[in-house]
């Protein structure tokens, strides 16, 4: 202690306190044991140093930042445990009082950092809105940051649930395999590969007939096509062929032109980043051959001469065939 009262003793006679008259030498700390501990807390740590005091009569008080401190016990002069509840981050100085002095150990303490077990679920649409929930450990006390990509996008919502369970709701995007980082404090952990969004469905084409010479305005319905700003990651194919002027105006519909070609029963996929449709009979294309002077697209006519004569081909807005012959 500091400031203790002192008095003379001789012969028997007493004289009056003086007080403030002496002060111990301060007590020092040496180490601490373990130097890091569960996020959870409900450790035992162990405190070595000198000039504790000669009993546990003594006050003593542990500090540990914002940490709750429960459970101390004097064991000697030189050694105290205490029992640290939930933390997180690192590098935590330690103060201890003894009496009226207080003595601090820098960088003593860390708290593990957050680890991740599992997501569920691991796709969510493209235009996201659907909250996914990130398992795992240490994900502390409703501080924590969860983001994913190379570009360390963030979630749009996150919802502490527990110290293992965080729910988020990402941005829209496209994409597979993305690494997933939880962050508390300053600490962060990445799980590689980890998440994903649903890739690109058509449902339908329209029109899905036009000229060999290209320029046909195709529109395009379906889901998880994306947002704007993947515009340089998403193609669309008429066959083997990328289609241009590519106009995105929803997650679910976009337009695109045909370019010259040839060929029946075309599938019409869309690529968003190396997400591919699949294709059906409801996603084709079929390219005929249209004179200039005919104006109705939804009928075009093709005149194919063979060993059987000449045979008018008109294809109707569903791609049917009717063959007549001259």
């Amino acid at each position: 202690g500091i400031g203790v009262p002192t008095r003379v003793l001789v012969a028997g006679q007493t004289s009056q306190f003086l007080s403030h008259a002496f002060t111990y030498e301060p007590p020092m700390l040496t180490s601490v044991s373990p130097g890091n501990g569960p996020g959870t807390g409900s450790f035992i740590l162990t405190i070595a140093g000198n000039a504790f005091g000669t009993d546990s009569a003594y006050q003593h008080a542990i500090r540990i930042a914002q940490t709750g401190i429960s459970e101390i016990e004097w064991f000697s002069d030189s050694s105290l445990t205490c029992k640290v509840s939930a933390g997180t981050n690192v590098n935590h100085h330690i103060s201890v009082d003894v009496g009226q002095q207080t003595v601090s150990l820098p960088n003593a303490i860390s708290f593990d950092g957050p680890f991740i077990t599992g997501l569920t679920p691991q796709v969510v649409p493209a235009k996201s809105g659907q909250f996914f929930t990130v398992l795992g450990l240490n994900f502390g006390f409703q501080t924590s940051r969860v983001s994913f990509g190379s570009n360390g996008k963030t979630c749009t919502s996150v919802t502490w649930t527990s110290e293992s369970s965080v729910a988020c709701i990402p941005p829209a995007g496209v994409g597979v395999e993305i690494p997933l980082s939880v962050t508390v404090d300053s600490q962060s952990y990445t799980k590689d590969p980890m998440f994903g969004y649903s890739g690109p469905e058509i449902a339908s084409v329209t029109p899905n007939i036009g000229d060999t010479g290209g320029g046909q305005r195709l529109t395009l319905e379906g889901v998880h096509f994306g947002s704007l700003r993947e515009s340089q990651l998403r193609k669309v194919f008429v066959g083997i062929t990328e289609a241009s002027n590519l106009e995105w105006v929803s997650d679910s519909y976009l337009e695109v032109t045909t370019r010259a070609g040839t060929g029946l029963s075309l599938p019409v996929i869309i690529n968003v980043q190396q997400q591919v449709s699949q294709p059906s009979s409801r996603t084709i294309h079929n390219y005929i051959f249209q004179s200039s002077s005919s104006s109705d697209v939804s009928a075009p006519v093709s005149t194919i001469a063979g060993d059987r004569g000449r045979q008018d081909v008109m294809f109707s807005p569903t791609g049917v065939a009717v063959v007549s012959k001259r």
